[in-house]
């Protein structure tokens, strides 16, 4: 993943599954700011969306996640 976010960093996409990995690896934090640097990259990617709201009901932001 390393390899991927130094040649890819301005990918949505890539963003999206080191949001994914890092959520599965337990860390919330940094899967919530991959998440939300892939919503910031591209606006229209239901995924980074869908991900970063799993993630903030995970960490108690319901309201946060409602948005």
């Amino acid at each position: 993943m390393n390899q991927a976010m130094k040649y890819y960093s301005g990918e949505a996409e890539v963003h999206y599954m080191g949001a994914v990995l890092s959520s599965m690896q337990g860390n919330l934090a940094e899967a919530e700011r991959q998440a939300r640097t892939a919503v910031e990259i591209d606006g229209s990617y239901d995924r980074a969306y869908e991900i970063l709201a799993s993630i903030l009901y995970s960490e108690g932001k319901y309201s946060d996640a409602a948005d």
